[in-house]
C-alpha cells in the first residue's frame, strides 16, 4: 500500500490552491497528478457554486478526485457523475428577510446571492461593482420575487474592511436561524443555519471511512472545516485564527502550498 492511498485532501480555492487573482498554479497541478496515481484523493471546498466554479476553473472536474464541496457547504456535489449528494439551500424567506432588513441600516452594503445558475444581485454597490470585474458577471434584477425558481445557496455581503465588523455583528443576530462567517476582510457569507464546510466533511468521512480527511483552508469560514478533519494545514498567509489550530504550516499560496502539502504527507 502507498502511502498516499491513506489520505484524501479537501482544499479551499482562494488564498489556498489559487494564486492571486485565481492563478491555477502547475506545480500544484504535478502534484495533485502524482499524488493520485499513487492512491492520494484530492478534492475542493469553495464559496463558489458549480455554475459559477465552472467559468473560472473550466478543468475543476478534471482534478479533483472525490465530491467537492461547494456554495461555502451547502452543496456536495460529484462531477464525476454531475450529481448533487447533499443540498442545504438557503430558506429564500429568511434570505429576503435578512436583506430587506440588513438594506435599510447599512445602505452601502453591496450583497449578491450564489445560485445555481449564478450570481444575482438587486443591490450593487460601487464598491462591490468594483470587486466583481474580476469575478464572474452578476445578474442585476429589479426584484429578485422573479427568480424564486432558482435555487439560493448563499448571501454574500461585500463592503469596505473598515465597515465590516458592523455589519457582520448584525447578521449574527439572525442566528441560528442561519450560518454566518467571513471569507475574506471585506466578505461576510450567510448560508443555511445547517450548511458550513465542516459538516460536509463529516459527509465525506461517512463516504471513505478509510481516509484520512486533510484539509487546508487560510480563512474563517474554513475553521469548522479544519477542526472537523483529521490533520489541518494551512498557508503562510492564512489568518491568525487559522495558523492557531493548524498542525501542517506551509509556504505561501503564491508559492504552491498544496506541492507543498503532498511533500510533506509523503514524508510523514
Amino acid at each position: 500500500m502507498n502511502p498516499e492511498e491513506q489520505y484524501l485532501i479537501v482544499s479551499d480555492l482562494d488564498g489556498t490552491f489559487f494564486g492571486d487573482r485565481s492563478a491555477i498554479l502547475p506545480e500544484n497541478i504535478k502534484a495533485i497528478r502524482s499524488f493520485q496515481n499513487k492512491g492520494g484523493m484530492f478534492t475542493i471546498a469553495t464559496g463558489r457554486s458549480e455554475a459559477i466554479l465552472r467559468v473560472i476553473f473550466p478543468s475543476v472536474g478534471e482534478i479533483v478526485s472525490g465530491p467537492a464541496i461547494l456554495s461555502g457547504g451547502a452543496c456536495l456535489y460529484d462531477f464525476d457523475r454531475g450529481t448533487v449528494l447533499d443540498n442545504r439551500q438557503l430558506d429564500k424567506s429568511i434570505a429576503k428577510r435578512i436583506i430587506d432588513e440588513t438594506r435599510a441600516l447599512f445602505p452601502n452594503a453591496g450583497y449578491r446571492i450564489c445560485t445555481d445558475r449564478g450570481f444575482l444581485s438587486d443591490h450593487m454597490t460601487p464598491h462591490l461593482e468594483k470587486r466583481l470585474q474580476r469575478f464572474s458577471a452578476v445578474t442585476v434584477v429589479d426584484d429578485l420575487s422573479h427568480h424564486l425558481d432558482r435555487i439560493w445557496y448563499k448571501l454574500t455581503y461585500d463592503v469596505p474592511a473598515d465597515e465590516k465588523p458592523a455589519l457582520q455583528s448584525h447578521l449574527e443576530s439572525y442566528l441560528p436561524l442561519v450560518t454566518v462567517s467571513g471569507s475574506s476582510p471585506n466578505l461576510t457569507e450567510i448560508l443555511n443555519g445547517n450548511a458550513s464546510k465542516g459538516r460536509q466533511i463529516e459527509n465525506l468521512k461517512a463516504l471513505y471511512p478509510g481516509r484520512k480527511i486533510v484539509c487546508v483552508g487560510d480563512y474563517d469560514n474554513d475553521l469548522d472545516m479544519l477542526s472537523a478533519s483529521d490533520i489541518a494545514a494551512c498557508p503562510a498567509n492564512a489568518n491568525e485564527a487559522v495558523k492557531s489550530i493548524s498542525k501542517l504550516h506551509l509556504r505561501d499560496h503564491n508559492l504552491a502550498c498544496i506541492a507543498d502539502l503532498i511533500d510533506q504527507l509523503q514524508r510523514q
